[in-house]
């Protein structure tokens, strides 16, 4: 009984010695979503929460975030959009831009019910004279 558990146990190691290599060598071989290098951009974070539900609207807290190293100024730019029609619209955007840190926030922007609703948020490095360094956007969750 003892050898049978000692194969199992050599086994389980020499298995999991292979999947963690086929990782790390999967890992290696990843690239960064756009480009991206994160040369320039720090923090690139937000917040989609449903806050409460009425019988007719649905309330979020929105909130957006960027950082940036010195000497550069950083960029956020969230956008609320609707499902309507077979395609995603905005319908309320917050942007922001100042010296290495931008934050936008709404803490209870209502909306329609009856529609599914994501963000859109995009962040960006710029020089203090406002040309792009480096530009990520991604999207949120739906709600």
């Amino acid at each position: 009984m003892t050898k049978n558990i000692a194969l199992k146990i050599a086994t389980f190691v020499v298995l999991s010695i292979f999947i963690f290599a086929l990782g790390v060598s999967s890992f290696a071989k990843m690239k960064e979503p756009d480009g991206i290098n994160w040369s320039y951009l720090g923090t690139c974070s937000y917040s989609f929460d449903l806050t409460s539900t009425t019988s007719t609207q649905k309330h979020f807290f929105i909130d957006g975030t960027t950082t940036t190293g010195a000497p550069r100024n950083a960029y956020v730019k969230v956008e609320l959009q609707k499902y309507i029609n077979a395609g995603w619209n905005t319908i309320y955007t917050l942007t922001d831009e100042d010296y290495m840190a931008a934050g936008v926030e709404d803490t209870d922007y209502s909306v329609d019910k009856n529609y599914t609703y994501r963000l859109k948020i995009t962040h960006k490095a710029k020089t203090t004279s406002g040309t792009t360094l480096e530009t990520y956007t991604h999207y949120s969750y739906t709600l």
